[in-house]
Order: C-alpha cells, then structure tokens, then sequence
C-alpha cells in the first residue's frame, strides 16, 4: 500500500501497457489509494497490442528452446526503443494522443526526480527482476530486456551516481525461477515441491509455478558484487523451518571437474 505522503515514480527506463497501466490504477482505486500521487516519466515506452503478439509469436516459434517470458510484449518493445522506432509517453502526450486517465499521470520525467532530490525528499528506487536476468550480466539469453542491477536505477530513473548512498540486496532463503534457464541447484522432486507450496512460488504476472532449489551462495556472492550491496536482507527463512537438511551450492562443477 502507498503510505500517505508518498509518491510512486514509474521512470523512464521502463516500457508500460497503457490497458495494464489503467487497470493497476483501477485495482489501487478501489483499493483506497489516492492514484493522484502515482507519476509515469514521460520518457517511458509505450507497450502495444503488436509487441503482444510478436511476443508470443516468438516464443511459440522457439519450441522446446521457449525463453519462458510473460507473453506481454516486453521484449519486442525494448527491440523498438533500442531501434529508434519505439514510441514514448512524452510523444503522445505532445501530439495529444494520450488516454486522459493516463495523461494526468506523466510527468518529466528526470527533472521530478531531480527536484526531488534538490527538495531533501528520500527516494527508494525499488529493482522488479533479480541479476541473472539482467540482460547485460544475467544468463543470456534466458534473461529479461532490461538492466536489473543496481546500476540501472541511475539511468532509469535519470540520476547521477553519486544521488545513490545505499545498496540494499533482497535474497531468498533458497533460489527460484521462472522459465527456462540454467539451474544448478534446481530440486525437482517432492523437496522442490514442499519449497514451492511453502513459499507459495507462483508467477506474478502469469501464475506459473516457479522452479524452486537450493540457496546459490556462488550466485549470490555474483550478485553482491555486481551491484556494490552495503547490506542483504535474507527473506522466506520460514520456509526452511522443518527440514532436517538444507542444501548450499559453494561451487560450480564444469565439464567433470
């Protein structure tokens, strides 16, 4: 819940669903949330319906080699902002062609996180995928279209590094994912499944079951230093509680060795 006298930047390195974006304000409406405080840089893309569907067109065409991705039309939508054919909020906005529900909400982007940072606001920037998917230094190609470490806040939300003072890593207790992609330490048997319905490892977007192993201290130690953390948060230690055993990967194993 958005905490009084809080707002909600969504920042320019991002790529929105229009329907999605109403709906999630519809949802938070109802919900009593007062949306006036929920801001959209005007330099995020606009996903559409044909990103959906090339999406989906291509995942269908990988078969058994499918990435695992939502469907949604995130990646064809990141090809066009990388290809100069992409589409802005800001530029709808200029030629009027923004939905007025979602016009009320743009902003520019760099310069309201810029006065808020002149204004001594405190500002959390919040990473929605985990490292190993950053498309950069996760574990191409099975990674999602954006940069996810830390570094990323700066150009997504149109800071400077020096703007940022901390580093907080959120880790699980154990490791998950969803879709394809390599799995050292995946469980797939009744372990894997006490770690899933426990944990309750489900897609938030797509409901799917994550896949569910061991805690990767070498995945971890990876991601630690990749995104220069001052501190980790270790959640979900309650769903370990019970088991007489707890498995920790320390290495990796290549070609027999």
């Amino acid at each position: 819940m958005l905490q009084e006298g809080c707002e909600l930047f969504i920042g320019g390195g991002t790529v929105v669903s229009i329907d999605g974006f109403l709906a999630e304000l519809e949802a938070l409406r109802k919900a009593g949330v007062d949306v006036s405080r929920i801001k959209l840089s005007d330099r995020a893309h606009v996903v559409v319906a044909r990103h959906a569907q090339t999406d989906r067109d291509a995942e269908a065409a990988r078969g058994s080699n499918a990435l695992g991705t939502t469907g949604r039309g995130i990646g064809p939508a990141y090809v066009d902002k990388a290809a100069r054919t992409g589409t802005t909020f800001g530029m709808l906005l200029a030629a009027g062609e923004l939905d007025k529900h979602v016009a009320a909400h743009v902003v520019d982007g760099a310069q309201y996180m810029q006065q808020a940072i002149a204004r001594g606001k405190k500002v959390l920037a919040e990473g929605a995928q985990g490292t190993l998917l950053d498309v950069g230094y996760g574990t191409y190609p099975f990674v999602t279209s954006s940069h996810t470490i830390a570094g990323a806040a700066c150009t997504g939300l149109g800071v400077g590094p020096r703007a940022i003072d901390r580093v907080l890593g959120v880790v699980k207790a154990y490791a998950t994912r969803v879709g394809g992609g390599p799995f050292p330490s995946e469980l797939r048997g009744k372990e894997g499944e006490r770690l899933r319905d426990r944990g309750a490892e489900f897609g938030t977007v797509t409901g799917r079951p994550r896949r569910c192993g061991w805690f990767d201290a070498v995945a971890a130690r990876y991601a630690a230093q990749l995104n220069g953390l001052s501190a980790a948060a270790v959640t979900k230690l309650d769903v370990l509680d019970g088991l007489e055993r707890v498995g920790i990967v320390t290495a990796y194993r290549t070609g027999g060795q």
